[in-house]
């Protein structure tokens, strides 16, 4: 059979295998980043922070920071073992105190020594929109000497997050505190 014959058979087999498909929506596929297969709405480094009470985290990050749910998973006992939240296209995952892992909510350690930075349109606004949701804004909205509006604010497990707006880029050699 000559190579031209084999190539015909070939994509008349590749669509007719295509009619065959399920037709509807498309399957979100990984991505490579960085030589790493990346599944879609994850970035190559993904914040996943221990709760006490993930679905209680889940609920307070959708009133005060505007975070859409994606879904939650119960574990053997049925309480939220891990659910994931979206902000824009990244994902938040949130997961349950483990034991047996060594994972352990900033509030039964006493504190985080780690803030999660997190880019908005309207820094002012979330701040309004996470006070107005009861959040610990532990640092108001404040124009930076790096270019940013950043307010602070400590959640109901003690995980620390910096708002920010960015507002100028300013060049390395200017930025002074």
């Amino acid at each position: 059979m000559s190579p031209k014959k084999s190539r015909s058979r070939k994509t008349a087999a590749r669509r007719l295998a295509s009619r065959s498909r399920p037709r509807g929506k498309a399957q979100p596929r990984a991505r490579s980043v960085a030589g790493a297969k990346v599944p879609p709405e994850m970035q190559l480094v993904n914040v996943y922070l221990t709760a006490k009470d993930p679905d209680r985290l889940v609920a307070f990050y959708e009133q005060a920071f505007g975070f859409k749910k994606k879904f939650a998973m119960p574990g053997p006992d049925g309480k939220t073992m891990h659910a994931q939240v979206l902000h824009g296209n990244c994902t938040v995952m949130v997961g349950a105190e483990n034991p047996q892992m060594n994972a352990k909510a900033p509030s039964t350690l006493g504190g985080s020594p780690v803030t999660t930075y997190v880019y908005v349109k309207n820094v002012d606004a979330l701040a309004r929109q996470a006070r107005a949701a009861g959040a610990n804004i532990v640092g108001d909205p404040t124009d930076q000497f790096y270019g940013d509006r950043c307010c602070a604010i400590v959640d109901p497990e003690g995980h620390i997050w910096c708002f920010a707006t960015h507002q100028r880029l300013v060049p390395l050699d200017q930025m002074h505190p």
